[in-house]
């Protein structure tokens, strides 16, 4: 075999692998987004059974991604884009703190998938 093929080879095994790890993490991603949606402990003073229009902007925010930050460094994140969600997040002892909590408890699963792509 050839140092070519050698390097052919090798370079399709390491975009597999990026590739696979990339798939596993939109997975977890829009698992996280769907999650965090539906436990999300925001309710509207007064009505409990009711989202307000402010829960219903935080809930419709929550975003989950995932992406490659650099060759070695591979990201899944969950956030939202409102400025109210650091308040959320961090305020009252983080009572309804909802993105943390989230992505950790999806956090077995995707080392579990991503160790059974590494080691194929």
């Amino acid at each position: 075999m050839a140092l070519n093929d050698i390097m052919f080879n090798l370079n399709r095994w390491h975009e597999e692998k990026m590739a696979g790890v990339k798939a596993i993490g939109l997975n977890i991603a829009a698992k996280a987004e769907k999650e965090a949606k539906i436990k999300a402990p925001w309710q509207p003073v007064g009505k409990p059974k009711r989202p307000s229009k402010f829960t219903g902007h935080a809930r419709d925010s929550l975003e989950g991604n995932a992406f490659w930050e650099s060759p070695t460094s591979f990201k899944i994140t969950l956030g939202s884009d409102i400025e109210y969600m650091v308040y959320l997040e961090l305020a009252m002892d983080r009572k309804y703190a909802i993105l943390e909590k989230t992505l950790n408890s999806l956090r077995g699963e995707a080392w579990r998938n991503i160790k059974l792509i590494m080691d194929k």
